[in-house]
């Protein structure tokens, strides 16, 4: 069962992880700090179950120079990652068999320039649409309000802690910083300045047409959280 828990016991079960650390961890997979506070607070389940587990988005932060994922969303029209795999893709290799595949990762903060093509990609934000632009071509793009209201589902509060992994193994957690009132309209604006980037990651299958998706992120990087919330609080 998911532990529910209130502003004030999600503070203090997060200060008694910090103050209790380190712990031990068995995992060496990418969110395994996350993983282990889940697990610590009782409150497993998946990362979408969290933000309604405890009425904060929780995340952790072991490199601060990782951008932190806000949360996934698709692009319209349905299919557009497809198109942007197969039209400004990249060849590469897939697998210990290296499977020749067609590859688009991309991090677009405000605007992305290809290192194989001549290709600039350009977000443009209104109050209609977040779009990724090619010259004057949309060619992928978010109804605005409804992307509004995604990102103020999860992202209405946020704790970050932050943690360390030691040489023995164990994890410890070491401070954390409680975010409040999220700001949606700014968040929108955040991401035309390329504060906030939308992160693509796919491929085509080998020997196949059909594309690989491993999710469009919305990412930020930790110095820029206070753009999109108004109270920022250090609570250990």
């Amino acid at each position: 069962m998911i532990k529910h828990l209130s502003r004030s016991a999600i503070i203090n079960e997060v200060k008694l992880a910090i103050l209790a650390s380190p712990h031990p961890n068995t995992s060496q997979a990418d969110g395994r700090a996350g993983l282990l506070l889940e697990n610590i607070l009782g409150i497993g389940g998946g990362n979408h179950d969290v933000a309604d587990a405890v009425g904060f988005e929780l995340k952790t932060s072991i490199n601060p120079n990782t951008p932190l994922t806000l949360f996934h969303k698709e692009a319209l029209p349905r299919g557009s990652c497809t198109t942007l795999v197969h039209r400004f893709g990249w060849p590469a290799e897939y697998g210990e068999e290296k499977h020749p595949v067609k590859s688009f990762r991309a991090t677009i903060y405000g605007s992305w320039k290809s290192q194989y093509e001549p290709v600039t990609l350009n977000i443009v934000a209104d109050n209609e649409h977040v779009s990724i632009m090619s010259g004057e071509e949309r060619v992928a793009f978010w109804d605005s309000n409804d992307l509004v209201a995604s990102a103020s589902a999860k992202l209405r509060n946020m704790m970050l802690v932050f943690a360390k992994d030691n040489k023995d193994g164990t994890i410890s957690f070491t401070s954390a910083l409680l975010l409040e009132n999220f700001q949606p309209f700014k968040f929108i604006k955040a991401i035309e300045s390329g504060h906030v980037a939308i992160e693509y990651d796919a491929r085509t299958k080998p020997n196949s047409k059909t594309i690989r998706n491993h999710g469009t992120k919305f990412r930020i990087r930790e110095k820029d959280l206070p753009l999109i919330y108004t109270k920022a609080e250090k609570i250990i």
